[in-house]
């Protein structure tokens, strides 16, 4: 798969891991609120670079 990470990663390469609660709400995939618990978790691990997601 062109433009994704070879490490068995589905996430696109370059893409931080806090967008992915962002793109799954957007899509409907979850709600607010399981997006809400997952946000913290991965920014204070991860940050938000960027911008916010």
């Amino acid at each position: 798969m062109a433009g994704r990470a070879r490490n068995g990663d589905s996430r696109p390469t370059g893409d931080p891991p806090i967008a992915t609660p962002g793109r799954r709400f957007a899509s409907g995939a979850t709600d607010a609120d399981e997006c809400g618990r997952r946000l913290p978790v991965l920014d204070e691990q991860f940050g938000r670079s960027g911008g916010d997601v």
